[in-house]
């Protein structure tokens, strides 16, 4: 058997192997909020979707927003190690909530760190809080990122208690 030959097989054999069930594949850096039922119609309820990317995407891979509108009319918890990212220029999430609540939440959550918010665009009415991260009774987040967003008025565009190792840089903050 020639060398060329052998390479191929050997190749061939490896492709087999990974695509084998119980054989490890690698795992994305990034999937699609689309890909957990978001519709991004901006339209249509993307809560329960985006809530649903966040859990499978903790810890390992960032959750990419790639439509050019999400409407949330409930809370997303966020979860260590998960970034929210846009694809666009600037993905538009806006939300329909009372007055009062945060779109996303992180209250006294142990262990939430390695966070990233990035690149989107947050609408909604003056009474909503759109990143609310606190710490909890016996433990802080860290290495919270918050970059390059765009927040329209709210009662509080961002709300960070007891955060260590954060950043907030290059946002847009509209007035109240």
């Amino acid at each position: 058997m020639t060398l060329s030959k052998l390479l191929m097989v050997i190749s061939f054999g490896v492709m087999m192997a990974a695509a084998t069930p119980g054989h490890a594949m690698q795992t994305p850096t990034s999937r699609n909020v689309e890909e957990f039922g978001a519709l991004g119609d901006g339209v249509s309820d993307d809560t329960a979707a985006i809530q649903r990317g966040v859990v499978d995407c903790a810890g390992k891979c960032d959750l990419i927003f790639s439509a050019p509108s999400y409407r949330i009319d409930g809370t997303v918890v966020l979860a260590a190690g998960v970034g929210l990212r846009s694809t666009r220029e600037s993905a538009l999430i806006k939300t329909t909530s009372a007055n009062g609540n945060s779109m996303l939440l992180s209250s006294g959550k142990c262990g939430l760190s390695s966070v990233t918010i990035g690149g989107l665009q947050f609408i909604g009415n003056k009474g909503i809080t759109f990143v609310n991260i606190q710490a909890g009774a016996n433990c802080r987040p860290t290495k919270i990122s918050i970059e390059h967003n765009n927040f329209g008025p709210s009662h509080m565009a961002v709300f960070l208690i007891g955060v260590d190792d954060s950043r907030i840089v290059g946002n847009r903050f509209a007035g109240s």
